[in-house]
């Protein structure tokens, strides 16, 4: 392990010398399986193997805290969790893992939500920064010099807070839609939105809207069309993933069951489907979603609360039949040959009796879904902004 861990800090393969260094900050870790753990460490991954010198910058919790987000793992020193995530990676991206630094953290249990305790301007040595969720990360540090400080700082968001925040009535939407735009202006010297969802930030000065999240490798082999049958749902089973939709819509279509991965209340999920009579077949947290969604035809994802659902992509990579909603979230996979949308209730029938009596489409266009593909357009829209500020230094 001890050598795995050596290839994680200075394992670098000969890199371009015209190369530059890339620090990624992120506020989740694996074995946190969210995407702001997973998309930043195949980002690090992905831009090391395309020439980049990167460094991760991954939030450490205390082993007390630890069990809210790792469930039965525990680590106790920087190390094992640098091994575990090691460990993870498929053993052709082992030889290209970033450097990992971790910075201190605490987890807010109300929002289920980490948050660093240290100044990253202090703590990140590149001139090149990418910023995963740059709200979450200064929310409590909105004084931070890190723009100030460095040369190029991009921030990519994730977040749908719009939907996040219509469970709380009582909340001060506005002032915390505000308070968010000041602070990814604050931070960043350009921003980019995986989706169109939040069109207020959007429309900001130097933010562009592009994808450029990719899928894990190991779901692209997992294509095997002819023994897929039956159909699920993964994600966290909570009000903002769209399951009272999905049990009307099953319901619609006279199904009584769906197996669901992912963690969450099953008392409340159970006594939502009852309402629905729908039962529901909880497979638990899937460490290995590549291997376990393998034999499915059909993934059903109501949700609207994403800025980009990685769930989506993955099913698309395994090339499945998809269900979604026409929301700006989704509109990246209208491209699919396999993506059935839908707006009502008769499109949401119609396409999944479709899909259970027809066989799914080989899709050549699912290279887009990539992380080759994602890394080439996260490095062209970031070479955008460097070209501006190189113009308005020459005037």
């Amino acid at each position: 392990m001890t050598k795995a861990l050596r290839l994680g800090g200075n394992g670098y393969p000969n890199h371009n010398p015209a190369s530059r260094s890339i620090g990624i900050v992120t506020t989740a870790s694996l074995p946190w399986f969210t995407g702001t753990s997973v998309l930043p460490l195949f980002r690090a991954v992905f831009l090391n193997q395309q020439g980049q010198q990167t460094t991760l910058y991954l939030p450490w919790l205390k082993p007390a805290q630890q069990h809210y987000c790792f469930e039965n793992l525990q680590f106790y020193h920087p190390d094992e969790q640098r091994a575990y995530i090691y460990q993870w990676l498929p053993n052709e991206l082992r030889k290209w893992m970033p450097e990992i630094q971790f910075y201190k953290a605490w987890l807010y249990k109300p929002w289920t939500s980490i948050f660093p305790i240290q100044s990253f301007s202090r703590l990140v040595a590149q001139d090149t920064v990418i910023l995963e969720e740059p709200e979450h990360l200064f929310y409590f540090q909105p004084w931070s010099g890190l723009k100030r400080k460095r040369r190029h700082v991009t921030g990519i968001v994730h977040t749908n807070y719009k939907k996040y925040t219509e469970a709380h009535p009582d909340f001060n939407r506005r002032m915390f839609y505000k308070y968010n735009r000041g602070l990814m202006q604050w931070v960043c010297h350009h921003l980019i939105c995986t989706s169109s969802v939040h069109q207020d930030v959007c429309r900001l000065p130097h933010c562009a809207v592009e994808n450029v999240n990719g899928v894990n490798p190991l779901f692209f082999r997992q294509v095997n069309p002819q023994s897929q049958q039956g159909y699920y749902f993964i994600g966290k089973l909570i009000p903002e993933k769209g399951l009272a939709e999905l049990f009307e819509g099953l319901q619609a279509v006279g199904m009584p069951t769906i197996d669901l991965f992912g963690q969450g209340d099953r008392a409340w999920v159970k006594a939502l489907a009852a309402n629905y009579s729908i039962t529901p077949i909880f497979k638990g947290v899937s460490q290995q979603p590549w291997h376990d969604l393998a034999g499915y035809k059909l993934f059903i994802n109501c949700s609207e609360s994403e800025h980009l659902c990685t769930t989506t992509a993955e099913a698309l990579a395994m090339q499945k039949w998809v269900i979604i909603p026409r929301h700006p979230s989704n509109e990246f996979f209208y491209q699919f040959q396999n993506c059935l949308v839908y707006e009502n209730r008769p499109e949401f029938k119609r396409h999944f009796l479709y899909a259970l009596a027809h066989e799914p489409k080989y899709d050549p266009n699912t290279a887009k879904l990539s992380w080759e593909a994602a890394t080439q357009r996260l490095l062209k829209r970031m070479a955008i902004p460097l070209e501006k500020q190189v113009a308005e230094l020459a005037l």
